[in-house]
């Protein structure tokens, strides 16, 4: 048996983000629309440096003015960022170039704070995510080349208590831990990715240990953020100070990374990019802002600008602005492809990736974490360099083709050559999120396939004594079932913030909103006496509703004339597939829909209309609906509840069984055929393409018989 595995980060945001940045018909964001392949979110990655002079004022920021012999470079990828921010929705997005000694143009994009209205610039921070590895291991090869550290010797040398299953009998090294050979779990169960509890990088370590060892060490590259916190708590223990302390000290200061940092320093993170999170199911929302216990693998906060003098330090052997971070010999061995068949020119070295572009050797690294996404990238031999840094995450693809554009771009301005207009094209928005075929070893338990992030490990399912899976232990790190919603056939329910009555009182007193326009006559119609077969649950004539009251006076279902003939058309065209409509709410007085507003908490207000514009249903053009099984007369089982006010409910959304997607999608494909169009939040809610030609209405279903 294949399974899909869906791994994705589930978290709350600013539901508000949805409308800053657009949504299709189909209640997807643009940087949705480009959607190719998805859901596996990466663990956290990388981003480049560079450093130099010439910076002008620029707003609240700093930009770096083109040099001459590279302005068309610029402006070349000034137009490629900007396409590519409007495309994708993207926000802030920073870029430096470096040639050699200089940064030669450096300039923000966007919002570093859209809501403050601070620009974005060369000086803005991000977190850049598996660059923070680069860092790392330079601060190792320091002690290295002191003779203070081995890379060869077992790293329980060190840390004694590093004690993670290995049956091989050989001992992990430094060496194959920076170079991603050492065959360990690629997260560590505690403090992880998705570990937001504060966890240390001792306990994170320590969290190792009784892990298995997915390969001998040696044997095959495992790219792993456990060996490279590993490789910190090394560092740590060593030294004998914080890892951060230790690594400001020995590699950013020489540096004059002033802007960078291992940790949230209020100097710095006073310039932070706000970031943005998406997923399937919904738009943007704000970045998860917590630290990670495997900080040396991922934590670093850092500018285009700083990173340009870290790509400027390598090109001149090693040399930062305030001293010397490592001997060129040493820069040499760390860019050598680790494990390696001789003449190799590709893999890992010790932190960098190795790769060959234009016959010659392109270094760096690519950083992935919440909210961020990065791309250093640089040619030694012609000693030019690129980061790039976007602040919405998952967009690496976007990155890592700007940075690409960038390089190809400033060796033909180097060779004083036209500029290729290939490279300016555009690019697909997702890099780091997979579809996984999983292959089912038992009832609970799954492999990932044999390529990508988790090669080599395991999905463990756990059950409780009724066999309903409680949680979940993803390639060593275990996730407990959440409750986003109710239970299958039950009912969602708010406590509203003020008494129902004296909501209905207010809500019967008011007037509807002013509309100017023409209209259509309404002609509402009862669903039913079109198409007798189709059900009705009219819940809101019950207090089996999610406010616990009673809204309407009898169970009916109305509908402008020709949304009701298009549901008719609906229920008669699911009968080959033996299901037919079950009916919860057509037409609804606007008071009602002042009642449901005033009724709900602020943070859910996403999924009630705002009075002040009404409601598609007011205008008698809005059916929510569900599926019933022809044969057993039966609703069917959908991934959430109708009325459930959680993510469930959003029709992209990526959870619920096979069955309970193929259900969701069945009705959604039906109804979309007859002019309807799914409600970005509401998998159930479905707008007739004529909603636009009716008026707003307050006339109650007892007035409406009259």
């Amino acid at each position: 048996m294949i399974t899909r595995y869906i791994f994705g980060l589930v978290t709350g945001g600013d539901r508000s983000a949805r409308s800053r940045f657009g949504t299709s018909s189909g209640g997807r964001t643009r940087l949705q629309r480009g959607l190719v392949s998805a859901v596996l979110a990466a663990a956290a990655a990388c981003a480049p440096d560079a450093g130099g002079a010439g910076s002008a004022d620029s707003g609240a920021g700093v930009t770096v003015e083109p040099r001459a012999d590279y302005a068309e470079v610029a402006a070349a990828l000034s137009s490629m960022v900007e396409r590519e921010r409007e495309q994708k929705g993207l926000e802030a997005f920073s870029i430096a170039l470096v040639d050699r000694d200089d940064v030669v143009w450096a300039d923000g994009f966007g919002a570093q704070d859209p809501e403050r209205g601070i620009p974005a610039s060369a000086e803005t921070v991000y977190r850049v995510g598996s660059v923070s590895k680069l860092f790392t291991d330079i601060a190792v090869m320091q002690l290295v080349e002191r003779g203070e550290l081995d890379l060869d010797v077992p790293v329980r040398d060190y840390v004694p208590d590093f004690a993670p299953e290995n049956p091989t009998g050989t001992g992990i090294t430094l060496r194959q831990l920076m170079s991603h050979r050492s065959g360990l779990i690629r997260e560590p169960p505690a403090g992880h990715y998705f570990d937001d509890t504060g966890t240390d990088l001792a306990a994170t370590v320590a969290s190792l240990n009784g892990t298995p060892q997915i390969y001998p060490p040696t044997a095959r590259t495992k790219y792993s953020n456990a060996g490279i916190a590993v490789v910190g708590y090394t560092l740590e223990v060593t030294r004998g100070e914080p890892f951060a302390d230790y690594v400001r000290r020995a590699v950013l200061e020489p540096l004059a990374m002033t802007s960078s940092a291992f940790t949230p320093e209020p100097e710095v993170v006073d310039d932070l990019a706000r970031a943005y999170m998406w997923g399937f199911d919904r738009g943007l929302f704000d970045a998860p802002t917590f630290e990670l216990g495997m900080s040396p693998a991922g934590s670093m906060y850092s500018t285009v600008l700083d990173l340009s003098r870290f790509m400027s330090a390598l090109f001149r052997g090693g040399e930062g602005e305030n001293g010397r971070i490592l001997q060129p010999e040493t820069l040499e061995s760390m860019w050598a492809p680790q494990f390696a068949p001789e003449g190799a020119t590709s893999g890992y070295g010790l932190g960098f990736a190795v790769q060959e572009r234009a016959g010659q050797r392109r270094l760096g690294h690519g950083g992935a974490i919440y909210g961020f996404s990065t791309q250093l990238a640089f040619l030694p031999e012609s000693g030019i360099g690129v980061v790039a840094v976007s602040a919405v995450d998952g967009t690496n693809t976007v990155t890592g083709r700007v940075a690409d554009a960038a390089l190809e771009l400033m060796l033909a301005a180097k060779a004083g050559g036209p500029l290729p207009e290939a490279p300016l094209l555009g690019t697909d928005p997702i890099e780091w999120f997979f579809l996984y075929p999983l292959e089912e070893v038992s009832r609970d338990v799954f492999a990932f396939p044999d390529r990508g992030l988790y090669h080599g490990e395991r999905l463990a399912f756990t059950r409780d004594a009724e066999g309903r899976a409680i949680a979940v232990e993803a390639a060593s790190v275990r996730f407990a079932r959440r409750e986003v919603g109710t239970e299958a056939g039950g009912t969602f329910r708010i406590d509203p913030v003020r008494p129902v009555e004296d909501l209905r009182a207010e809500a019967q007193a008011a007037s509807p909103p002013t509309e100017t326009g023409s209209f259509r006559e309404s002609e509402l119609v009862e669903v039913t006496s079109l198409e007798p077969g189709i059900r009705l649950d009219v819940r809101y004539a019950t207090t089996n509703n999610f406010m616990s009251s009673v809204f309407y006076d009898e169970p009916r279902v109305f509908l402008q004339r020709p949304a009701a003939e298009a549901v008719a058309r609906a229920h008669r065209a699911l009968a080959e597939d033996g299901y037919g409509l079950l009916l919860h709410d057509g037409y609804r007085p606007w008071y009602v829909t002042k009642m449901f507003w005033d009724a709900t908490p602020e943070s859910d207000k996403i999924f009630v209309a705002d009075p002040a514009s009404g409601s598609r249903h007011n205008r008698g053009s809005a059916i929510d609906l569900n599926l019933f099984d022809l044969a057993t007369g039966e609703p069917v089982d959908m991934v959430g509840t109708y009325d459930e006010f959680s993510p469930r409910s959003f029709p992209n959304y990526p959870g619920g069984t096979s069955r309970q997607r193929w259900l969701r999608e069945l009705l959604r494909r039906t109804m979309e055929a007859e002019g309807f169009t799914v409600y970005e939040a509401e998998w159930w809610h479905f707008d007739h393409e004529d909603w636009r030609s009716y008026a707003i209405q307050n006339a109650t279903f007892e007035e409406l018989r009259r």
